[in-house]
């Protein structure tokens, strides 16, 4: 989380490239999926054999929250379960 809020918090040639990215992710369906649209969202997803991760920036004119979520699974019933968790924490903290 550290690393992600020293990029993004920066204001330089890079750190609009950073942000430029990651505004444009196109694996949008974990924290962003069902975000407020009043906010920006910035991401990163990451996915491995058993594990689901992202993270992100979610940015109104008044606040900005970050969220970074790591999970491990072993089935498909926990995976579904998972992924659900994460658009849920996306949306509770953007209402």
């Amino acid at each position: 989380m550290n690393v992600f809020q020293r990029l993004l918090n920066d204001n330089n040639e890079v750190n609009q490239i950073i942000l430029n990215s990651l505004k444009h992710q196109t694996v949008r369906n974990k924290l962003v999926a069902y975000s407020n649209p009043k906010f920006e969202t910035f991401n990163k997803t990451g996915e491995l054999l058993h594990e689901q991760h992202d993270i992100a920036r979610f940015k109104s004119q008044n606040e900005v929250i970050d969220c970074c979520v790591l999970t491990n699974y072993q089935n498909q019933e926990d995976y579904e379960g998972i992924l659900n968790m994460i658009q849920n924490i996306g949306k509770i903290l953007t209402q």
